[in-house]
């Protein structure tokens, strides 16, 4: 039977935590085995008549299911703050 490991990570130090974890092989928790040489290649896009660039990292997934309303609401209440402020520092969805 495996163990699933929680293993937090201070907002503020996120971003170094997935840099890391992009060079760890794939054998280890948060590995992505990445080589240094991928990890800064930028790809641009047009959609709409607008010009847009992706890398690693600059798309995050989230989801809050049905269950964390009623078993964990600061998890809940956490996600919120959390979007604000996303969005008051310039993030945008679209």
């Amino acid at each position: 039977m495996s163990q699933t490991r929680l293993m937090m990570v201070a907002v503020s130090r996120l971003s170094e935590d997935f840099t890391i974890g992009l060079s760890t092989p794939t054998t280890s928790f948060k590995g992505f085995n990445v080589d240094k040489a991928e990890q800064t290649k930028v790809k641009t896009f047009s959609y709409k008549g607008k010009e847009y660039s992706l890398q690693h990292g600059s798309v995050v997934l989230a989801a809050i299911t049905s269950c964390t309303n009623t078993s964990n609401p600061g998890v809940m209440l956490g996600a919120g703050l959390l979007a604000r402020n996303a969005r008051d520092k310039g993030l945008k969805v679209g």
